[in-house]
Parts: C-alpha cells; structure tokens; sequence
C-alpha cells in the first residue's frame, strides 16, 4: 500500500509539473533559448541563422529588427560596427526591443562588438516623427557601446528623445550620445499614465550637446526651459503623485553643454555620483533680454549662453527625496538668458546628501539652497533639511561682471557665492559641514563666502546649522549659522595640487587634492552622535542619520551585491573613535515633527556588533563605493582625502568614456 500511495503520488506530481510547464512556456525558453547572436547594417539572415560563438557580420548576420523581435531573455546580441558599422534607421525609432529579460541574471544584452563602435543614426526631421529609446513596459535590458547620432531622433519638444513609461532595470553603459544642431533630453518615467521607470543604471557615458541649443527649446535658441541631459519624471500637472520614479543610478559620465541643465529630477532614491559635468557659454542665444550686458572676461564667450549643471527638484511636499551625490566634478555653469540658472547645482528639494564633490569655475552661484519649505505655490519643499558636507568648492563666481548689473528676478545685485540662499528661509534644516571653500568672487567683492540672494549680504545665518568649515578668509559680518553655531574654523590657501581651471573640457582638471603641507588635512568633524550606548550591539540611535545612506538607494543593477561590475553599498562608520569601524545594514529615518517637518534622528541597524557609549562621535568611514574617506585623526576639510602619501578621494579616475 505504502508502494502504490508513493506512485500515485508521484503520477499526481508530473501531472502538476506538466501543466506548470505549459504555463510558464517564457521561462523555459529563456533557459534554453538563450545564445549569442550578430547583428550588422547590411544584416540579412534569419534569427536561427545568425547565432554562435563565431562573429558573424554582413548579410551573414541578423538585420537590428530582426534582434529587437527575436532577442529573449538571457540573449546577447553583439552589434558590429567599424567599417560599413552605421545603422540608419530612417524615421524609425531607434531601439525598439520587444521582449524583456527575467531578472538580473537573465537580462537581454545589446551590446557592440569588442573593438568596434556601432552607430546608430536616423533621418526624422519633424517633433513626434522618432525617438531614440521606446522602451514601453520592457524590463531588464543592457545596452553598452554604441554612439547615439542624436540629430535624426527629433522625439519631442523640448528635445526629449525617449519614452521609457513603465521600463525597470535598464542598463545604457559606454555609449556617445551626440548632437550638432542642439540639445536632447534622455526622459526616464512618465507622470502622465502613471506608469513610472525605475531601476535604470546609466554608467560611463558621454552626453555631448554642442548644438545651436534649440532643440525643441519652448523659445528657439535661448537655453531656459529647453532640454536637460537626463530628466527623471515629471512636475505636477502631469498626473504624477511624485512618490515613482525611484532607484536610479548615474555615475562615472561625461556631460558638455545642455540646454536647461545636465540632470534635473523628480523622483527619490537617485545617486549621482563620480560624473564630469560642464556647461560654460556655448549657444548663441537668442532675442531675449539682449539689453543685459553678458561681456565675458574671456572674450571668445561673448555672444554666447550656457546654463546650470544639476537641479534636484521637489513639487510633491514630500519630506525627502534621498538623492545621494557623491564624487562629482561640476564646474562652468554659466548664464542663460531667460533667468540667471548659473548655478553649479541648485538644490529645490529636501533631505538629500551632497558630499565629496568637487565645485569650480562657475560664472555665479555654485550651490543654491532654492526654494523655502512652501516652495513654488506650496507644493514644493524646496532645497532644505539637507545634508552638505566634505565638498571643495573653489574659484566660483567669475567670467563676467555679474554683481555690476540688475538681476532679472530679484531688481538687485546678483551675489556670487560658493552657497547662495534663494529667498527668506531657503536655508531651513540645512547643514554646512567639513565643506572647503576657497577663492570665489563672493568674498573678493562682498567679503563672505555664504551669500544670501535677496539683498546681497552675508548669508550665514539664513542656514539652519554651518560649523567647521574652512573658507578663503574672516568673514565680514561673520559666519554665524541660524542655530548660533560658527560656520568657519579654518581659512587661507589650502594647497591645491593643481588648481589650473583653463581647460573646460578636462575631466582631471582642476586637481583639487591636497598637497602634503596643507593645513586642510586632519580638520575636518565628527558628524552626529549616539544617542544610546551599545555593548557588542547592532542597534544604534542618532542626533541625525540624514547623513548616512543605507545601500538600498540607486539603481540595484549597480548594486555591488549584485554583481554586474557596480560598487553601489551602504556607507561604513566609526563611532566612538576613528578605528571602530561598521558597515551600517540599514537606518530607518526619523519621519515628521508635529508640525510636519523632518525629524533628523534616527535608528541604525549595524552589519555586525560593536560596542560605543551615549554620546559617542560618529563619522563616515567609507562612502558608497567602499572607499576610506577617513584617514589619520579626523576627516579632512573638503572632497579630497589625504592618506600619507596621496589623496584618497580624487577627481574621477575611472571614467572610461572618450572625451572626443
């Protein structure tokens, strides 16, 4: 009996798995279907007949169609390029997969050739004709080495050459995306179907818009309100509750020129990091506001407009929106003629962290708290309750005579600060710490390296806490935070390694590491502090965790767990002293106050236990991609962190993009 009830059961179970066989008729294909295919221009051979091990090219290989129609998941196809290597898609869309993979693991590659370099190229000329990526609800795709002709891909206005509703886990890698007649946008998400993106990793790319900068623009030529290098969701109105378009990573780009700005963003969760960014005077402008006298120090600039490098944007009332920007080189912003937009970065949106970037050379402002807490119409939380600490910023407010004439906003000077505060309270819950300051025209005219926009005038105070800064000099009026809390506790000549700024389009210069002798090493501050003891524990409570991030943000393709090539993790930290050393797991923030605004403290969960007592001083130890950012006694001043014989934390070094 005990025989026959073990066959039936067993007859039972085969049936069951039959019918799970006949269901999941996806997955079975995909683990065994899944094979390397070659795809050429001149491609003419059928799915079947264009796969092996063997490079195939020519009518030998598969036509791009038939891979966008064929391709399944965990499937290479291997683009050919070099000679003969241009696909003119005509007015077609450019890449139009059809299917999508199954996981991480299992993703579809389109990949080019070792060696070669694919083009892909188009001849739509009207708004809507085509667009580069359609990338409709398709998940887990890998795109990597192809050079993007960007002039044939109109899309629509302004300039905006994807649609991406619905698409997770996309991976563009080592691509050229390039255009001579003006700028276009790379949209992720869609706020209109609610139907939003999340999880794209975008990595090693170059973004080269040196057009006429009327690319779609809403006013021909000027380089305000046109398109923006890489654009994450959308602003109210367009039926988005602002909560989507989370997870995403940007990291270790070159960006030249762009109309609006390099990045600007909606959505929550996003790291930007390690990226190369300038937008100096490029485009020749238009009609608009020509009475205003941009004359450039450097005369070959006369004529044209640029605009700002990054906005972090928030019209949701949301109480954060956790981007993390780390290891960025952002210089040259620069003015456009619809407002003044000249900042390096401006921050319109709460409870970020900015650290370990490098600021330069910007023709105004170089980091704007914009926005207050009731932001524009009271939908916006504006740029506060931020995080923004360890960052070099040198040489801002230059290249033209911004404080000698009125500003299109405010009928007043225009500061030029290495941090400005837009309006009123911009500066709310916001914190300036270990942040190094040197060289701007702020302090050379008006005497304060802090400025606030409204009047001019020293701008210390309209920030909720600033301490253990190191700025150019004493400043008139002094450097008092909101909270009372002094603002500068070093200053002179830092001794920069090689703070030559002439070359725009360097991705090593300025070298703003440190040189032996600097002043600036060992001057930094301990963050927060413990607010409970712990003895061989995992559970540590926070004066503020907004410093820290968890891991758990960016795109998890870049996840070093992952294990596609990404070193994305949760930051380390030592508390108590500089040597007990934890990597966190996770943190849980404070949430709202009864008055709905953040709360700063926080609980930690650790990796592993350590002990520490109530009130101990807790610093990063290591920032997102592993790397030791705390060396000797105590952090340094600024991005750059010196460990005996070197600086640690560098301009990017591994930025594998061709800077053409």
């Amino acid at each position: 009996m005990k025989i026959a009830k073990s066959s039936t059961l067993r007859g039972i179970c085969s049936i069951f798995l039959f019918y799970i066989c006949l269901t999941l008729p996806s997955v079975v294909r995909a683990s065994t279907q899944a094979s390397t295919h070659w795809v050429s221009p001149t491609g003419a051979a059928t799915w079947a007949s264009c796969t092996g091990a063997t490079s195939l090219a020519g009518a030998a290989a598969c036509s791009l169609d038939t891979a966008f129609n064929s391709a399944v998941a965990g499937d290479t196809v291997y683009l050919r390029g070099g000679s003969g290597g241009s696909y003119n898609r005509g007015t077609k869309n450019a890449f139009t997969p059809s299917n999508s993979g199954n996981s991480t693991a299992t993703m579809i590659n389109y990949w080019a050739y070792n060696g070669e370099i694919p083009v892909i190229s188009g001849t739509g000329t009207s708004a809507t004709q085509n667009w580069v990526f359609t990338l409709t609800n398709i998940h887990y795709i890998s795109i990597k080495g192809i050079t993007f002709d960007l002039d044939g891909f109109p899309g629509a206005g302004p300039g905006v050459i994807s649609y991406t509703a619905g698409s997770r886990d996309i991976e563009i890698g080592f691509c050229i995306f390039n255009s001579t007649t003006g700028a276009r946008e790379l949209f992720i998400g869609d706020g209109t179907s609610n139907n939003y993106a999340t999880h794209w990793w975008i990595h090693d790319n170059q973004f080269n818009y040196s057009g006429k900068g009327n690319g779609g623009s809403w006013q021909s030529g000027c380089t305000d309100g046109g398109a923006d290098s890489i654009r994450i969701g959308q602003p109210p109105g367009n039926g988005s509750d602002g909560t989507q378009n989370p997870n995403h990573t940007i990291e270790n780009n070159y960006m030249s020129h762009a109309e609006h700005s390099h990045y600007d963003g909606y959505g929550s969760k996003i790291v930007i990091r390690n990226n190369v960014m300038h937008n100096e005077p490029w485009s020749a402008g238009c009609a608009q506001n020509t009475s205003l006298p941009y004359t450039y120090d450097d005369s070959s600039y006369n004529g044209k407009y640029g605009h700002r490098n990054m906005q972090i944007t928030d019209d949701y009332s949301r109480l954060s929106t956790h981007y993390l920007l780390e290891g960025n080189r952002i210089g040259y912003g620069s003015v456009n003629q619809g407002n003044d937009g000249t900042e390096n970065l401006d921050l319109a949106a709460p409870g970020n962290i900015v650290r370990y970037n490098f600021f330069y050379g910007g023709f105004g402002n170089s980091l704007m708290f914009k926005y207050d807490w009731n932001g524009v119409s009271g939908s916006s939380h504006g740029g506060t309750y931020n995080r923004v600490y360890n960052n070099t910023l040198y040489h801002n407010g230059f290249g033209y005579l911004l404080h000698a004439f009125t500003s299109i906003i405010d009928n007043g000077p225009w500061p030029v600060a290495d941090f400005v505060t837009y309006v009123g309270t911009s500066g709310e819950g916001d914190v300036l710490k270990n942040n190094l300051l040197y060289g701007g025209e702020a302090f050379i005219h008006y005497g304060s390296d802090v400025m606030d926009r409204g009047a001019p005038s020293n701008g210390w105070s309209a920030i909720a806490h600033v301490s253990n800064n190191w700025c150019s000099g004493t400043q008139i009026g002094g450097s008092i935070g909101g909270d009372g809390t002094a603002g500068c506790s070093g200053s002179g000549n830092p001794l920069f390694k090689n703070p030559d700024i002439t070359n725009v389009n360097s991705k090593t210069l300025p070298d703003l590491s440190l040189q032996a002798g600097s002043s600036a090493i060992d001057g930094g501050t301990w963050l927060t502090t413990a607010t409970n003891a712990g003895s061989n524990s995992t559970n540590l409570t926070v004066a503020d965790a907004v410093y820290f991030q968890d891991g758990t943000w960016g795109s998890e393709l870049s996840w070093a767990s992952t294990g596609l090539g990404g070193t994305l993790q949760a930051d380390w930290i030592a508390i108590g002293t500089v040597t007990n050393t934890v990597k966190i797991a996770s943190i849980a923030y404070g949430g709202a106050d009864g008055n709905g605004k953040p709360l700063s403290a926080g609980t930690i969960t650790l990796a592993s236990p350590v002990s520490w007592s109530n009130g101990a001083h807790i610093w990063l130890y290591k920032k997102s991609d592993g790397t030791v950012v705390l060396n000797g006694a105590a952090p340094d001043y600024g991005a750059s962190e010196y460990a005996g014989t070197q600086a640690t934390v560098a301009p990017p070094t591994n930025l594998q993009v061709v800077v053409q």
